[in-house]
């Protein structure tokens, strides 16, 4: 198959999805399917041979990419090769190739069906254009699976918000029964309500910045090697997550959640009886 893509937009041609490395750009040069690298045990750089029908060639792999799916291969499984180099390993074949196919990408939000008949029509007004059909190739069913598990880490991220909420105001709640002599002392001492308040406050604040300061850099490192790894199996392209607005809202809401948690403990704690407490105890 003989194949290369298309940039209807910018009206040039562009090269296959890469994860890693460069197109090939002379005859000894190639770039692997994620699949068939695996299976051959090749990476970027690696020196493979290949039998074709002018015999046995070696080539150096200059990347890994994705190709167009055909009916002998799909989307993670072949190799891009310069015409060069695909006449150089199937030079004197009986057939040079056997399909020709092209790629054309639109803008973001294009209506492909729209296109496609466009595009159909005006190869039907040229002769022998009815031999070239344009249709939409759905996406790979990988795709789908993908999308259809995407609301898991929104789940596990909401349980695992619970849970710390729980936590904080748990371990709250306990400091101030744990807690209930010093408090009186300091009351005793002229600790006012208000100050008393302001003591539950700044530990539910110092909670939640040691929380963030620990959670936001390792759950971030530990999602991109998640995805990482997920996108290496499956295989897709990787691109390092980046959820910029949850980010930003983040903090904020930890700080007013830690606040409204510590919002009846703290009343709890400027209610105390100081002098019932230092008799009892």
């Amino acid at each position: 198959m003989e194949s290369f893509t298309y940039d209807a937009v910018a009206g040039k041609h562009v090269p296959a999805v890469l994860t890693d490395g460069r197109m090939p750009s002379a005859p000894d040069e190639i770039v692997l399917a994620p699949t068939t690298a695996s299976e051959m045990h090749a990476a970027t750089g690696s020196v493979i041979r290949l039998a074709g029908a002018a015999g046995p060639r070696a080539l150096t792999v200059t990347g890994i990419g994705f190709v167009p799916p055909g009916p002998h291969n799909d989307y993670d499984r072949g190799a891009w090769l310069t015409p060069a180099g695909y006449d150089r390993l199937f030079h004197g074949a009986q057939f040079a190739f056997k399909f020709h196919v092209a790629t054309v990408a639109l803008r973001p939000g294009a209506d492909a069906q729209a296109v496609a008949h466009r595009l159909n029509a005006k190869a039907a007004a040229i002769k022998g254009g009815q031999n070239f059909p344009f249709e939409v190739t759905p996406p790979p069913s990988i795709l789908q699976a993908v999308k259809d598990v995407a609301a898991l880490p929104l789940a596990l991220s909401a349980f695992l918000a619970v849970l710390a909420i729980g936590a904080v105001g748990h371990a709250l709640s306990i400091a101030v029964r744990r807690r209930r002599h010093e408090l009186a002392v300091l009351r005793a001492l002229g600790l006012t309500r208000r100050q008393t308040r302001l003591v539950i406050g700044t530990q539910a604040t110092l909670l939640a910045v040691i929380g963030l300061a620990f959670g936001i850099p390792l759950g971030i490192a530990l999602g991109r090697t998640l995805w990482h790894a997920a996108a290496n199996v499956t295989p897709l392209a990787y691109e390092p997550p980046l959820a910029l607005l949850a980010l930003l809202l983040i903090p904020p809401l930890a700080l007013v959640a830690a606040y409204l948690l510590a919002a009846w403990p703290a009343r709890r704690a400027a209610r105390l009886r100081t002098a019932q407490i230092l008799r009892t105890e």
